[in-house]
């Protein structure tokens, strides 16, 4: 596949991984859907950016989690990675904004009808903790063992307009409401707007912002490729007149605080049965709800990944159980830095 690269722009933060996949509009011709449809890792590109600047201080240091403050890393982190954009930020958002110190995955699927872009938005919502808990990769933060799998997900809600979002009956309905934010001075453009889930400003897309970045390549890969999966099977159902239930953003919210608290050990309110179900339970049957589609798409084999976080556990789990076992959070950014450069350390 050709990538135009003259496309790629900096993220709000640079710290953020970026995942694109193309065509999952399965509306387009299947010759064109066959040429556009497999998951687009822009992994590497980033990896040899971001190491290659790091390697010229430390090739040790090269690490992927939701987040970490050791020593002096953090100085460079922020000295090199803050865009001019994120300054703006900080100018609106102050001391909220200086805490960003967080380090996200972002996944785009190409969906060009804006109303169906919204209608699938609003169907995704559901997936968003579960998605969430695969990708846990932030237990820590400035040195502590925070309660929590996810912390990034706790530090990124300080800022507004971020989490799950409402419900938009179209896209009209969205821009009218960008519209008032922007003519009320809330916001300067729809870029300002950090919801776990929305539809790009700029791109073609529908951007799932939810996700810790993955410690290892093969798991953020699966987790885009789950997320194409979804996507896929609901635009087939609503080609079949069938959508997914709309539910409240309370309980949708409820499960991604058990998600962003317990990761993949933890159990998720099933909004449809009305209980208390295993989030192992839940994610056997979200890969069997996809299983029809994702062999058309291509991405089979990069399910196995996720099957290995369900029985294994994420990045968060591996880093607690090194801490746990010798109390020396240095041992964990080993772990890490060899998790994520593999190649560099015989692993």
């Amino acid at each position: 596949m050709n990538i135009d690269f003259t496309l790629l722009t900096p993220e709000f933060l640079l710290t953020t991984l970026g995942f694109l996949v193309l065509g999952v509009d399965l509306t387009v011709n299947r010759s064109r859907r066959n040429e556009i449809t497999a998951a687009v890792s822009l992994a590497g590109l980033l990896f040899v950016g971001i190491f290659s600047v790091i390697f010229l201080w430390d090739k040790d240091t090269a690490l992927y989690g939701g987040m970490y403050r050791i020593d002096h890393y953090a100085l460079l982190f922020k000295t090199i990675f803050i865009p001019i954009g994120f300054i703006t930020v900080i100018m609106s958002v102050e001391y909220v904004g200086k805490r960003m110190l967080i380090f996200g995955m972002h996944v785009h699927i190409g969906i060009q009808d804006l109303d169906l872009r919204i209608d699938i938005m609003n169907q995704m919502r559901y997936f968003m903790p579960h998605i969430l808990a695969l990708s846990t990769s932030s237990p820590f933060w400035q040195g502590n063992d925070t309660g929590f799998k996810s912390f990034r997900s706790i530090i990124f809600e300080d800022l507004p307009r971020t989490g799950i979002p409402e419900i938009f009956d179209s896209y009209q309905d969205y821009k009218d409401y960008t519209k008032t934010l922007i003519k009320c001075n809330s916001i300067s453009d729809p870029t300002k707007i950090w919801w776990d889930i929305r539809p790009h400003p700029i791109y073609p897309t529908l951007e799932f912002r939810i996700c810790d970045c993955c410690t290892r390549l093969d798991d953020a890969i699966g987790i885009a490729s789950l997320i194409q999966g979804l996507v896929a099977k609901l635009i087939v159902l609503r080609n079949s007149n069938q959508t997914w239930r709309n539910y409240r953003g309370s309980l949708i919210h409820e499960n991604k605080w058990r998600a962003t608290q317990s990761g993949v050990n933890a159990n998720l309110l099933d909004l449809g049965r009305n209980r208390e179900v295993s989030y192992k339970k839940l994610m056997y049957e979200m890969l069997e709800f996809v299983d029809d589609v994702i062999d058309d798409l291509g991405s089979k084999a990069h399910l196995a990944s996720i099957e290995d976080i369900i029985e294994n556990g994420s990045s968060a789990d591996r880093q607690l159980k090194i801490f746990n076992e010798t109390n020396d959070l240095k041992l964990v950014v080993d772990h890490l830095i060899k998790q994520t450069t593999p190649e560099f350390h015989n692993e």
